[in-house]
């Protein structure tokens, strides 16, 4: 889970995500992609099949209140094919006039 906190300003946001596999068997990443307009993704190799970086940069312009979406990572492995990580944020309440 990425949480993005209360999202204040206009400029975009990183947070990075250590992801490591711990079995055997090296994992491959075949893919990795987030529906929400906000969100792009970089993922880097630290040692293939084992260690990996998820870069994740959100774009506060173009979220509407709250986050609520997620980051989908499909692998090469069948008992483990995909794995979601969720990623949350909220927009401060806009004051009224």
């Amino acid at each position: 889970m990425i949480s993005f906190g209360l999202i204040q300003g206009d400029e975009p946001l990183k947070k990075t995500l250590k992801i490591n596999n711990y079995s055997l068997t090296p994992v491959k990443v075949l893919k990795y992609a987030s529906e929400h307009p906000a969100i792009t993704s970089n993922l880097r190799k630290i040692s293939d099949g084992k260690n990996y970086l998820l870069d994740v940069i959100l774009d506060p312009t173009k979220v509407d209140g709250r986050l609520n979406s997620d980051i989908r990572i499909l692998t090469d492995q069948k008992d483990n094919s995909e794995i979601i990580i969720s990623v949350f944020g909220i927009l401060p309440p806009t004051e009224l006039l």
